[in-house]
Protein backbone atom coordinates (compact mmCIF):
# COMPACT_ATOMS: atom_id res chain seq x y z
CA UNK A 1 0.00 0.00 0.00
CA UNK A 2 1.41 2.95 -1.12
CA UNK A 3 0.00 6.83 0.08
CA UNK A 4 0.79 10.04 -2.24
CA UNK A 5 -0.10 13.16 -0.12
CA UNK A 6 -0.36 15.64 -2.96
CA UNK A 7 0.19 19.07 -1.83
CA UNK A 8 -0.18 22.79 -3.84
CA UNK A 9 1.66 25.40 -2.05
CA UNK A 10 0.04 27.97 0.12
CA UNK A 11 0.09 32.27 -1.07
CA UNK A 12 2.91 33.90 -1.87
CA UNK A 13 3.68 37.18 -1.01
CA UNK A 14 3.00 39.91 -3.74
CA UNK A 15 3.65 42.82 -2.51
CA UNK A 16 7.55 42.77 -3.23
CA UNK A 17 7.74 42.16 -6.67
CA UNK A 18 11.66 43.07 -6.91
CA UNK A 19 11.67 39.57 -5.99
CA UNK A 20 11.05 36.75 -8.56
CA UNK A 21 8.40 34.95 -7.72
CA UNK A 22 10.38 31.54 -6.38
CA UNK A 23 11.97 33.70 -3.59
CA UNK A 24 8.78 35.21 -2.59
CA UNK A 25 7.75 34.09 1.21
CA UNK A 26 4.18 33.04 2.21
CA UNK A 27 2.04 35.57 3.54
CA UNK A 28 1.21 35.71 7.00
CA UNK A 29 -2.46 34.30 6.41
CA UNK A 30 -0.80 31.26 4.53
CA UNK A 31 1.51 30.54 7.26
CA UNK A 32 -1.49 30.10 9.78
CA UNK A 33 -3.56 28.07 6.59
CA UNK A 34 -0.49 25.34 6.20
CA UNK A 35 -0.66 25.02 10.08
CA UNK A 36 -4.41 24.14 10.40
CA UNK A 37 -3.76 21.82 7.20
CA UNK A 38 -0.90 20.10 8.72
CA UNK A 39 -2.91 20.04 12.01
CA UNK A 40 -5.93 18.58 10.28
CA UNK A 41 -3.77 15.97 8.79
CA UNK A 42 -2.32 14.67 12.06
CA UNK A 43 -5.37 14.20 13.53
CA UNK A 44 -6.32 11.49 10.72
CA UNK A 45 -3.02 10.40 10.86
CA UNK A 46 -1.63 11.40 7.28
CA UNK A 47 1.68 11.00 8.69
CA UNK A 48 4.19 10.64 5.22
CA UNK A 49 7.83 8.84 5.54
CA UNK A 50 9.20 11.68 3.71
CA UNK A 51 7.94 15.20 2.15
CA UNK A 52 9.87 16.19 -1.59
CA UNK A 53 9.58 20.22 -1.96
CA UNK A 54 9.69 22.17 -4.98
CA UNK A 55 12.91 24.53 -4.56
CA UNK A 56 10.43 27.75 -4.50
CA UNK A 57 10.55 29.35 -1.20
CA UNK A 58 7.35 29.24 -0.51
CA UNK A 59 6.33 25.64 -1.54
CA UNK A 60 9.79 24.59 0.70
CA UNK A 61 8.06 26.90 4.07
CA UNK A 62 4.78 24.95 2.82
CA UNK A 63 6.89 21.82 3.51
CA UNK A 64 9.21 22.57 6.51
CA UNK A 65 5.45 23.53 7.90
CA UNK A 66 4.15 19.83 7.39
CA UNK A 67 6.75 18.27 8.31
CA UNK A 68 7.30 19.82 11.79
CA UNK A 69 3.60 19.12 12.40
CA UNK A 70 4.40 15.39 11.50
CA UNK A 71 7.43 15.63 13.89
CA UNK A 72 9.64 14.63 10.95
CA UNK A 73 13.21 15.42 11.25
CA UNK A 74 14.81 18.57 9.42
CA UNK A 75 16.54 16.35 6.81
CA UNK A 76 13.11 14.45 6.39
CA UNK A 77 12.53 17.35 3.21
CA UNK A 78 13.79 16.46 0.41
CA UNK A 79 14.03 19.76 -2.22
CA UNK A 80 14.07 18.60 -5.87
CA UNK A 81 14.84 21.09 -8.72
CA UNK A 82 12.50 18.90 -11.06
CA UNK A 83 9.23 19.77 -8.74
CA UNK A 84 8.87 23.06 -10.03
CA UNK A 85 7.71 24.76 -14.11
CA UNK A 86 7.78 21.11 -14.81
CA UNK A 87 4.96 18.48 -16.23
CA UNK A 88 2.52 15.79 -14.22
CA UNK A 89 4.52 13.40 -16.31
CA UNK A 90 7.59 14.55 -14.43
CA UNK A 91 5.85 14.40 -10.86
CA UNK A 92 5.18 10.93 -11.60
CA UNK A 93 8.87 10.08 -12.83
CA UNK A 94 10.49 11.51 -9.84
CA UNK A 95 7.44 9.87 -7.33
CA UNK A 96 8.21 6.80 -9.60
CA UNK A 97 11.59 6.64 -8.49
CA UNK A 98 11.09 6.62 -4.72
CA UNK A 99 12.20 4.01 -2.44
CA UNK A 100 9.97 1.34 -2.20
CA UNK A 101 10.66 1.06 1.87
CA UNK A 102 8.41 4.85 2.05
CA UNK A 103 4.66 3.59 2.22
CA UNK A 104 3.75 7.52 2.40
CA UNK A 105 5.09 10.90 0.61
CA UNK A 106 3.83 14.24 0.34
CA UNK A 107 4.80 16.28 -2.45
CA UNK A 108 4.14 19.94 -2.51
CA UNK A 109 4.45 21.97 -5.67
CA UNK A 110 3.05 24.50 -7.97
CA UNK A 111 -0.07 24.51 -10.28
CA UNK A 112 -0.98 23.16 -12.85
CA UNK A 113 0.83 20.39 -12.65
CA UNK A 114 -0.24 19.41 -9.39
CA UNK A 115 -3.53 19.67 -10.42
CA UNK A 116 -3.51 17.48 -13.65
CA UNK A 117 -1.44 14.99 -11.60
CA UNK A 118 -4.21 14.87 -9.18
CA UNK A 119 -6.97 14.82 -11.65
CA UNK A 120 -4.80 12.15 -13.60
CA UNK A 121 -4.55 10.15 -10.79
CA UNK A 122 -7.38 10.16 -8.75
CA UNK A 123 -10.00 9.42 -12.29
CA UNK A 124 -11.09 13.28 -11.78
CA UNK A 125 -12.30 13.05 -8.34
CA UNK A 126 -10.21 16.00 -7.52
CA UNK A 127 -10.45 18.08 -10.94
CA UNK A 128 -8.82 21.13 -8.85
CA UNK A 129 -6.29 22.20 -6.74
CA UNK A 130 -6.06 25.36 -4.44
CA UNK A 131 -3.84 27.25 -2.87
CA UNK A 132 -2.62 24.81 0.35
CA UNK A 133 -5.03 22.23 -0.83
CA UNK A 134 -3.77 18.68 -0.29
CA UNK A 135 -5.21 15.50 -2.33
CA UNK A 136 -4.68 12.12 -0.57
CA UNK A 137 -4.42 9.17 -2.52
CA UNK A 138 -3.89 5.46 -1.35
CA UNK A 139 -2.95 2.94 -4.05
CA UNK A 140 -2.97 -1.07 -3.20
CA UNK A 141 0.78 -1.05 -5.44
CA UNK A 142 3.94 -1.90 -4.07
CA UNK A 143 6.19 0.08 -5.71
CA UNK A 144 6.24 3.63 -6.47
CA UNK A 145 6.04 3.08 -10.20
CA UNK A 146 2.85 1.27 -10.11
CA UNK A 147 1.25 4.60 -9.44
CA UNK A 148 -1.71 5.65 -12.76
CA UNK A 149 -1.51 1.54 -13.39
CA UNK A 150 -4.96 1.43 -11.23
CA UNK A 151 -7.79 3.45 -9.72
CA UNK A 152 -6.98 4.39 -6.14
CA UNK A 153 -8.23 2.81 -3.21
CA UNK A 154 -8.86 5.62 -1.66
CA UNK A 155 -9.50 9.42 -2.41
CA UNK A 156 -9.55 12.35 0.00
CA UNK A 157 -9.46 15.94 -0.66
CA UNK A 158 -9.19 18.82 1.73
CA UNK A 159 -8.87 22.57 0.92
CA UNK A 160 -8.26 25.85 3.09
CA UNK A 161 -11.97 26.97 2.65
CA UNK A 162 -13.24 23.66 3.84
CA UNK A 163 -10.75 24.28 7.00
CA UNK A 164 -12.56 27.84 7.52
CA UNK A 165 -16.14 26.06 7.12
CA UNK A 166 -14.88 23.53 9.66
CA UNK A 167 -13.40 26.21 12.14
CA UNK A 168 -16.65 28.74 11.48
CA UNK A 169 -14.72 31.09 9.84
CA UNK A 170 -16.23 33.01 7.05
CA UNK A 171 -14.93 31.99 3.70
CA UNK A 172 -15.67 34.96 2.18
CA UNK A 173 -14.25 37.55 4.74
CA UNK A 174 -11.12 39.62 3.63
CA UNK A 175 -8.32 40.36 5.58
CA UNK A 176 -8.11 44.21 6.57
CA UNK A 177 -5.20 46.02 5.32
Amino acid sequence: MKTLLLVRHAKVESEDESKPEAERPLTARAVIEVQGMAERLARRAARPDVVLSSPAAHARTTAEIFARRFGLEPGAVAVDDRLQGSSPETLLAVIGSLDQGLASVMVVGHNPEVAKLAEQLSGGEVASMPLCAVAELRFDVTHWSQLGQKAPSMVRFDDRKKHRLESGEDPTARQAG
